[in-house]
């Protein structure tokens, strides 16, 4: 069976040279991979750089320009035809998992291809700007498609939630087919996804604790079959106040949009912005209510609890981020691929950096960043920066950092001694815009070469600053110089949270607006 495929590959690239056609059949391709499969189990990997055109499951290209901004841009996230679902569903039943990889800006109907990874537990990866000419490119595709190959997977499993009496699991959120009311089938189950439930209480708790318990039964990759049971022990409480001061903010914000975004797709953008907001008025509000002396007057501050401060923030940034974010500038294979990523992304991950990113200036590293501390080991990462322009300075040089993509923002001003550390250049106006490799200017030890010490810096910080998603991306990195390109400087401008743009108001507004809201009741 080696022999053969290893032949087969062998010839691929020779057996269709003469064929002019220029139809994607993907379709009967599939097909095959799984008949090859048969009743084995596995993964297909698809990679489509075109639409599927030819034979059952082809489908039309929507038009996408007029339709984006409006009511009718909802209609493009979701699936024009069952195909796919109904065949991830069949290849379910069989442990056979898919993983759908896009490439290039040709419209593909993403959203109604992606239903095979969707449905069987896969990931979906999108590529836009790739080109093999491109070494940035090349080198992201490579780097995130060995680690996605190299990945310790679970086979052939199942996933099981419980929970004591009086709970009930009422909607699932991730990539499975849910197979009973508690039952998720994954015929894959990848490192870098989760999965998220929501619970209700039918009954009144009366139990000191509650008890959430799930069991994965799953084939290693070694082919042994193996049961993890996770158990969770919570305490009940009767006083508002603690369920308050005990939230977390960050699994509330996690949770919140990945409703939101799952909304969008069954219903309609609007109506899932607007659902997210609205819980979080409801959070809010039912706080000033229970917990607080002006429970039924105007007050001219948000009252918030201490554990759910950042809540709006996270909220706002839910809203301007590419899954959920308003306006005519996102088309919908974009939008589809961020939405994946927030249901798919642990809560660690999908809130900072991939929702809320991390800036840092690099003109004034601090002697430590960028070098072990001595006492974890680990590298030792610059203060964080505000989410604003304000903090821009003209003399300045930041990264920005957001797991898929990093920005490398270089003021009108930036000094030419710093670049020259960081880039080896004598002229910074010699850095191009646009994608660029930050050279390796290190001395191929432990420290920094002689006149390149930001370099070495900033090279470390990234590996960090990468470690903390897991390495589950290899970033890009982007020079946006102040007054250079118009729509770099408009892609860094979006993950600017705290400041007003043209799909939603400042952290400051968004915060005036809910005070406001929240004094009227009107939520």
């Amino acid at each position: 069976c080696r022999a053969g495929i290893e032949t087969l590959l062998s010839r691929l690239g020779s057996m269709f040279k003469d064929n002019h056609s220029v139809g994607n059949t993907l379709c009967p391709a599939i097909h095959s991979a799984r008949k090859l499969l048969g009743n084995l189990g596995g993964k297909i990997i698809v990679m489509l750089a075109s639409p599927p055109t030819f034979g059952e499951g082809k489908i039309e290209i929507r038009p996408e320009g007029k339709d984006l901004g409006t009511a009718r841009e909802s209609e493009l996230l979701r699936p024009q035809n069952t195909w796919y679902k109904n065949l991830a569903a069949d290849c379910s039943r069989v442990q056979i998992a898919f993983d759908t990889i896009f490439f290039g800006q040709q419209p593909m109907d993403i959203a109604t291809v992606s239903g095979l990874a969707r449905h069987t537990g896969g990931s979906q990866l999108y590529y836009p700007s790739f080109m093999a000419s491109r070494e940035p490119e090349v080198q992201r595709f490579k780097a995130e498609f060995t680690h996605h190959l190299s990945a310790n997977i679970g086979l052939e499993a199942v996933l099981r939630i419980r929970a004591s009496k009086s709970l009930r699991m009422t909607s699932y959120y991730g990539n499975f087919f849910l197979r009973s009311l508690d039952l998720l089938a994954l015929p894959n189950v990848t490192p870098n996804h989760s999965y998220a439930v929501e619970v209700e209480i039918d009954e009144t708790l009366t139990a000191p604790v509650v008890y959430f318990q799930t069991a994965l039964l799953h084939t290693t990759s070694y082919g042994e079959r193996r049961i993890r049971v996770s158990t969770l022990a919570l305490p009940t409480t009767d006083n508002i106040h603690t369920v308050f001061h005990k939230a977390d903010q960050v699994a509330i914000a996690s949770l919140m949009a990945k409703k939101a975004v799952d909304r969008a797709i069954v219903a309609k953008l609007e109506d899932a912005r607007e659902a997210l907001q609205h819980k979080t008025l409801e959070i809010i509000g039912a706080y000033k209510t229970e917990c607080t002396r002006s429970s039924s007057g105007a007050t001219t501050q948000l009252q918030i609890p201490r554990s759910l401060q950042l809540l709006p923030f996270l909220t706002l940034a839910s809203l301007k981020h590419t899954s959920l974010r308003s306006g005519n500038n996102v088309f919908p294979a974009v939008r589809m691929t961020a939405i994946d990523f927030v249901l798919t992304l642990p809560a660690e991950q999908g809130v900072q950096p991939y929702t809320v990113p991390r800036m840092i200036s690099l003109h004034d590293l601090p002697a430590e960043a960028g070098h072990p501390d001595k006492e974890t080991g680990q590298i030792v990462l610059p203060p964080l920066l505000g989410l604003s322009a304000e903090v821009l300075s003209p003399q300045g040089i930041y990264l920005l950092h957001d797991g898929h993509d990093m920005f490398l923002w270089l003021g009108r001003d930036a000094s030419a001694s710093v670049c020259h550390s960081l880039f080896n250049v004598q002229d910074v106006r010699t850095i191009p815009s646009g994608v660029i490799t930050i050279p390796d200017l290190s001395n191929g030890g432990d420290t920094a070469a002689p006149g390149f010490e930001v370099n070495f810096q900033v090279k470390n910080i990234i590996g960090r600053l990468n470690g903390l998603c897991g390495n589950l991306w290899s970033p890009v990195v982007y020079v946006c110089k102040e007054d250079g390109e118009a729509l770099l400087r408009l892609m860094l401008a979006q993950r600017l949270v705290e400041d007003m743009d043209t799909s939603a108001p400042s952290y400051q507004q968004f915060l005036n607006q809910l005070r406001d809201k929240i004094n009227r009741g009107n939520f």
